[in-house]
């Protein structure tokens, strides 16, 4: 039925005059099929090898007579993720809605679905259909009688404008996407900045610091070593040694300068 997986070519047809349809379906759903028995009888017929005629597009076609059903093949298309791509839409249909008011009723839950409204303009003017949708350009106009040819061109055009922009609004939400992982990430990092220039700041600034035992107290209002203090807070290493004035005092003989793991015991001040 089509090029290629993604390439969506359902149509709904939707009028309340049964010919109709079998006209719809003879102009967009036998075409290729009959070009192609041609092509076999003549080849056969002459016996010579005959150029095959350019084979058009073919389409899967579903029928609704009414608006309420119309919109209820929607509504199940979306359930089974085959949306139509496409709807020929008849504006007068009694006894029930018209055409104008079932596009209203399906754009409400399938905002993408292209619109042929079949019309001899007898029902509604053009500045009346026009104020009832706005300017839109998912809905164009095919007065009856309609021409063939002119059928298979919106069918083809219409179904090609509803894939490109499917293409297109898959690849907005990917950008999307992306764009939001990247702001979680960078809000991350922004928070981690925070968080270290803070820490920077506590140690540039005043500590509170015990005067007799000189712990350190801090953020969370415990008191530490300092050597903890620096090691845990700040993830700042340490080592120990021994300034010259303390080494005169607790070690007076002539040593080498005298360093200290953090774990070493130190004589008591």
């Amino acid at each position: 039925m089509s090029d290629s997986p993604n390439d969506n070519r359902r149509i709904l047809l939707v009028d309340d005059h049964g010919p109709i349809h079998d006209d719809f379906r003879s102009i967009l759903g036998g075409q290729a099929a009959a070009t192609g028995r041609l092509t076999e009888l003549e080849s056969t017929f002459f016996g010579d090898a005959v150029i095959p005629t350019l084979v058009l597009p073919s389409y899967a076609l579903d029928s609704a007579f009414q608006g309420q059903e119309a919109l209820q093949k929607v509504k199940a298309s979306l359930a089974r993720n085959e949306p139509y791509g496409l709807a020929f839409m008849d504006v007068r249909m009694p006894p029930g809605w018209d055409g104008i008011e079932t596009i209203q009723r399906i754009w409400a839950v399938d905002p993408s679905i292209q619109f042929v409204v079949c019309t001899a303009y007898a029902d509604y003017t053009w500045e009346e259909i026009y104020k009832s949708f706005g300017w839109t350009d998912n809905l164009v106009f095919l007065r009856k009688p309609f021409d063939h040819t002119e059928v298979r061109q919106l069918a083809c055009a219409l179904t090609k404008k509803w894939n490109y922009s499917r293409l297109a609004r898959l690849r907005t939400e990917e950008l999307e996407q992306l764009v939001r992982q990247r702001t979680d990430d960078l809000e991350r990092t922004v928070t981690d900045l925070q968080t270290n220039l803070a820490k920077v700041r506590t140690l540039r600034g005043l500590l509170p610091i015990c005067a007799w035992c000189k712990q350190v107290r801090n953020e969370a209002g415990y008191w530490k070593r300092v050597e903890a203090y620096l090691l845990e807070d700040a993830q700042t290493k340490v080592t120990h040694g021994l300034c010259p004035d303390c080494q005169k005092q607790h070690f007076p003989e002539p040593v080498d300068e005298i360093s200290f793991t953090p774990n070493s015991s130190l004589p008591s001040p």
